[in-house]
């Protein structure tokens, strides 16, 4: 009877399924980071995928940064910069708020993170795996933050087999960062697929010249 005997469930066992509300392929976890970097007020974004982001995710910019002795905090779940109390609810300005992304991200992957503000004199590199830290240490870097997401749901090879093709889940992100670049045309956004670039916007361009580098003249 599987109503007899009821279990609590492990604090990680409880992130995962989590995670996967937040995380649903790739293309969530490009949405998350580069919603990250333009409320990070970076004006320069690159993200570069292999194999349909299922191997290899990378997003860097030139935003803030996270502070050094806040960047652990900011894997944990409900960890915001975003809100202070439920008031502030009423007056967000941001992409998100929620503080899911991180924590949810590498709940279900392998990630690198590499960040410095401008205020420090070099940067703080964090490795997780399967939700776990196992290394920290200091970096040389320019201002601004870079996350690698590899073997997405490496460790949950459930959630793994319902992922599409290499070239379907690409089709997705590719989509994705097209909106982006139209959306934010006074940010540069590079967007490199399996070690070619799709394409390059500048923010020093207006509207309809980024609008010719995504689309050609016709």
């Amino acid at each position: 009877d599987v109503y007899k005997r009821q279990n609590l469930l492990s604090d990680d066992t409880i992130q995962k399924i989590a995670a996967g509300e937040v995380v649903e392929r790739p293309q969530s976890i490009i949405k998350e980071l580069v919603e990250n970097s333009i409320d990070a007020e970076a004006d320069e974004i690159i993200v570069e995928i292999k194999k349909g982001g299922k191997d290899y995710i990378k997003v860097s910019d030139n935003g803030s940064g996270i502070e050094k002795d806040q960047i652990e905090m900011a894997f944990m779940r409900h960890a915001t910069s975003k809100i202070n109390q439920f008031e502030d609810l009423y007056k967000i300005y941001t992409m998100g708020f929620r503080g899911e992304a991180l924590a949810s991200i590498v709940a279900v992957s392998s990630l690198d993170i590499y960040s410095k503000t401008q205020s420090d004199a070099s940067g703080i590199h964090l490795s997780y795996d399967n939700n776990k830290l196992i290394s920290k240490k200091s970096t040389g870097m320019n201002k601004g933050t870079i996350i690698e997401v590899r073997n997405l749901f490496e460790y949950l090879p459930v959630r793994k087999k319902f992922l599409s093709s290499d070239i379907a889940e690409s089709n997705k992100i590719t989509a994705l960062m097209y909106s982006f670049a139209i959306a934010n045309y006074d940010t540069s956004i590079t967007y490199i697929k399996d070690d070619k670039l799709i394409f390059k916007t500048f923010k020093e361009n207006t509207l309809k010249d980024n609008l010719r580098i995504l689309f050609g003249n016709d």
